[in-house]
């Protein structure tokens, strides 16, 4: 399931873990404002080929940036996993 939602750029985070093989990833956390919530909105992005394009966006953009990001809801493990499919200016 996907969808949009106009939001403010908050900021974004670029951090470090150990995977079980002992090689290290890094991950993005990303806040976006919603003004429709109560409090700021953060979704981890892990680095991938796939989403560079996505994440130097994001490392560009400015706080309060208005932004339009689709979001994707995928199952995982019995559980339902919120993503960023896409990000728009």
């Amino acid at each position: 399931m996907k969808f949009k939602k106009s939001l403010v750029f908050l900021g974004i985070r670029a951090n470090e873990f150990t995977d079980r093989d002992g090689k290290v990833q890094t991950y993005y956390a990303v806040s976006f404002f919603d003004p429709d919530a109560v409090s700021p909105l953060q979704v981890n992005v892990m680095d991938s080929r796939d989403r560079t394009n996505m994440i130097d966006l994001l490392l560009d953009s400015e706080l309060g940036q208005n932004m339009t990001v689709t979001f994707q809801l995928r199952s995982q493990e019995k559980l339902y996993k919120l993503q960023i499919a896409d990000v728009t200016l």
